[in-house]
């Protein structure tokens, strides 16, 4: 039997992009040139896609226009306003309008701070998401993200 020198200089990480396990030297993080490349590449945020950009300056007029249309409804009727648009946003499964009631942004915005995200220059006014933030904690008693995710979750055992 032959004993084989084995080398201590190698060791067993883990690739720092994917997390796949390799040997290697102790300077080298990825398991390939390719988990390299990829953990260079720029985030796909607003600053770098336009795509995604484009996405997000679509939601927040469409969360401006809601916020209008919240405020144009007579104050006897924006209970039901409300209340139709988050089952909406449940039953059609619309991911837009969800994105939109649930965005930590604009749930924790400022008007002085943030003004892009209120649909007025009111300061007194609240965006759609806070709206229906406050709506969800009034009548279902839990944060709208939560009664959202529970709803869709019932939704598609249902189905």
């Amino acid at each position: 039997m032959q004993v084989t020198e084995v080398d201590i200089t190698q060791k067993i990480s883990g690739c720092a992009r994917c997390g796949v396990l390799f040997k290697y030297r102790p300077s080298k993080k990825y398991c390939s040139a390719n988990c390299r490349k990829r953990a260079n590449e720029p985030k796909q945020n607003s600053f770098s896609s336009k795509k995604v950009r484009h996405e997000n300056e679509r939601r927040l007029e469409r969360a401006k226009w809601l916020g209008i249309e919240y405020y144009r409804t007579q104050p006897r009727f924006r209970f039901s306003f409300i209340y139709e648009l988050i089952e909406q946003a449940i039953r059609l499964n619309d991911k837009q309008l969800i994105a939109i009631l649930t965005n930590f942004k604009m749930l924790n915005a400022h008007p002085r701070h943030d003004p892009k995200f209120f649909p007025t220059k009111n300061h007194s006014d609240q965006n759609i998401a806070q709206i229906a933030q406050q709506f969800s904690l009034l009548v279902h008693e839990r944060p709208i993200k939560i009664y959202i995710s529970e709803q869709r979750k019932i939704k598609k055992a249902s189905e």
